[in-house]
């Protein structure tokens, strides 16, 4: 499960809540915690641009292929047509 999540959301005056797609005036990028609480990360205006960020983040946070596994990925990587 990933620890990050894209939800729409409406402001009323000081008051932001998550909301259905259809209504929302922008999207927040999401990032749940270790206790389970999540925490906003960046508000986008479009629902497609929040996802890239998510994305994004998602990378960053992939854990990286150990270096013993270069010379294997590039010989399989030499026997593709």
């Amino acid at each position: 499960m990933s620890n990050y999540y894209v939800s729409g959301c409406v402001a009323d005056g000081d008051d932001v809540s998550t909301c259905d797609d259809s209504v929302a005036q922008f999207w927040t990028l999401y990032r749940r915690n270790e206790e389970g609480l999540s925490e906003g990360i960046i508000d986008c205006m479009f629902r497609e641009d929040a996802e890239a960020a998510m994305r994004v983040y998602k990378e960053r946070d992939a854990p990286a292929a150990p270096k013993c596994c270069d010379g294997l990925r590039n010989q399989v990587n030499a026997n593709r047509v």
